[in-house]
């Protein structure tokens, strides 16, 4: 289900102008989406952010929430394989270069000696 937000501003010579803007209700595209059950699913995913990020046609909050997204999957040890692990990685340095202070995870980065071994 999709709303629609009309918004009114002035103009600087005063006349009125109507803008809408488009927004998704979020509980609604939360209970539709998805689950990720599979390496080639999640694949698809990153792929698909990591495109969304190349043409800058996602913010990285987009990205960002998509990786918490990932990193939060319960089955994330059985389908985070080995190419996905790198997109992975690339978004979440991509991230830090535009800006966001951000730890590495260590599923993703498990040569960072944190005592942590990712599988």
């Amino acid at each position: 289900m999709e709303t629609v937000k009309r918004k009114k501003s002035k103009k600087s010579d005063g006349a009125e102008v109507e803008a809408s803007t488009d927004a998704i209700n979020v509980e609604d595209a939360v209970m539709d989406a998805e689950p990720i059950t599979s390496a080639s699913e999640l694949k698809k995913f990153l792929l698909h952010v990591k495109d969304k990020m190349d043409d800058d046609s996602a913010a990285p909050l987009y990205a960002m929430s998509a990786l918490n997204y990932v990193l939060s999957l319960p089955n994330v040890y059985d389908v985070l394989e080995a190419e996905s692990r790198e997109v992975a990685r690339e978004i979440w340095l991509r991230l830090k270069k535009s800006g966001l202070q951000l730890r590495n995870p260590p599923l993703l980065f498990p040569d960072e000696g944190n005592g942590v071994v990712a599988n």
